[in-house]
């Protein structure tokens, strides 16, 4: 009888439509949306050394110590502020950057979750995912550990392409995913020193895939890895 019962419940319409949840999440996404293109930027972060940074190095250089008014903004990464700075220079929208991370971050849950577990639990997924205040807030405003996130799930998603088409590209996009994030912010590194080593083990077996690898992430991590960084903070502060 208990057997039946599931059955039976098993069969029946789930008590939200997936148009539901569509719907739902559409009208969530609008409401941030519409927070993120229209609403300043107020927090710390955002104003000391997300977006007051960019403004000091474009007026004085990068390698001028002397025009920084915060530690934060010689020390920490910069390769996420700097995909600001047309919005700065526009002077408006700053938040678009990280509403686009929150909106790649769901696109990347959604296709991993419903390849094994369908559409509805998806859907579920990205509406846990949207509920949660501190997601939203990084959405919203130019912090960078969303950007992260966001990296680091498209290196996922990647890893999960290259394992079932076995197309080169995706090797390259796991490096491009892990420099970013790397360039990102500085708690990054750890977790992508983990996913390097996930990566070249997946890739044991395939030398021509490793060396591939070798020759993307080394010029990917100058580009975007921040490094100058470092060299700025030993500079100034050794």
């Amino acid at each position: 009888m208990v057997a039946q019962a599931l059955a039976d419940r098993s069969s029946q319409e789930p008590v939200v439509s997936e148009t539901t949840l569509k719907i739902i999440l559409a009208g969530v996404l609008s409401y941030w949306g519409t927070i993120a293109l229209t609403y300043p930027v107020t927090n710390y972060d955002s104003q000391v050394y997300n977006l007051a940074r960019l403004l000091i190095a474009a007026k004085s250089g990068f390698w001028q110590t002397s025009s920084w008014n915060s530690v934060r903004q010689v020390m920490f990464p910069w390769a996420y502020d700097a995909v600001h700075f047309p919005f700065l220079a526009l002077g408006y929208g700053f938040a678009l950057p990280s509403f686009a991370c929150l909106l790649g971050t769901l696109a990347t849950i959604y296709c991993l979750v419903s390849s094994g577990w369908g559409q509805s639990a998806a859907l579920w997924s990205c509406l846990t995912v949207v509920a949660m205040p501190t997601i939203v807030l990084q959405a919203t405003a130019t912090k960078n550990d969303l950007a992260v996130v966001f990296a680091l799930g498209c290196w996922l998603y990647a890893c999960d392409r290259y394992n079932r088409t076995r197309k080169r590209v995706y090797v390259f996009f796991k490096a491009l995913s892990l420099a970013f994030a790397v360039g990102s912010k500085t708690s990054a590194l750890p977790l992508c020193a983990a996913c390097t080593l996930i990566t070249l083990y997946l890739l044991r077996r395939e030398a021509r895939a490793l060396l591939f690898l070798s020759a993307a992430y080394v010029p990917l991590l100058c580009l975007f890895g921040s490094v100058e960084t470092y060299a700025l903070s030993y500079r100034c502060f050794h």
